[in-house]
Order: structure tokens, then C-alpha cells, then sequence
């Protein structure tokens, strides 16, 4: 990764690609308001096109929605929710765990 910014990191991640590529430089929140480029394919959107039932759970923190679209976001209640979120008849799923207090030790 090229940053320690939250968002910028959670880019690189999901897309596989440096953030002078996928566009997004700082946090999606404002002021900053920094995005991902609309034509970048992140992980979720290309496991969703061969049937992976996507999902988060934690800090989504990425934007905009159209490159990570995953199908389950599960901010609160992590355990009850993340399990919910497997159950079904699905044959294939990918799951991303990502941490909310990534900033500083005490969150």
C-alpha cells in the first residue's frame, strides 16, 4: 500500500490496484470526499459478476457503492449479523472483515 489513510488503504485493498490508478487519495467522508474511479472493478463487484454472494463486516469506508457494491454490509452487532449473513442456500460467498478502529489503538 502507498498510504496509512483508512479509505485510501481500503481501496488498494479491494482493487488491487495503486491509488494514483483507482483515484481514491484520502477518506470518502468529508471534507475530503476522495473516491474511487467509476470504471475500477473492485473485488466485490467482480465476485458478484460469477455468483459469489458478497459481503462486509465492519467499516465499509470506500466509496462510491457502483465499485464495491457487496451485498451484505454488517456494521453492528458483528457475530449475530456476519452469521445471519451466511445462512441461505448460496453455493459460493466471499466475506471481508475489515477493523473500525484502525486509526489509533483506542479507536
Amino acid at each position: 500500500m502507498s498510504t496509512i489513510l483508512c479509505s485510501a488503504s481500503r481501496s488498494v485493498i479491494f482493487t488491487g490496484l495503486f491509488n494514483h490508478t483507482n483515484g481514491q487519495y484520502g477518506h470518502q467522508h468529508p471534507p475530503a470526499n476522495q473516491h474511487t474511479h467509476t470504471w475500477v472493478w473492485g473485488l466485490p463487484r467482480l465476485l458478484n459478476e460469477y455468483g459469489y454472494h458478497t459481503g462486509l463486516v465492519g467499516k465499509y469506508h470506500v466509496q462510491p457503492r457502483e465499485v464495491y457494491p457487496f451485498q451484505e454490509l454488517v456494521t453492528a452487532d458483528v457475530a449475530y449479523k456476519s452469521t445471519k449473513a451466511l445462512k441461505g442456500n448460496r453455493d459460493v460467498w466471499s466475506m471481508a472483515r475489515t477493523l473500525d478502529s484502525a486509526h489509533s489503538p483506542g479507536g
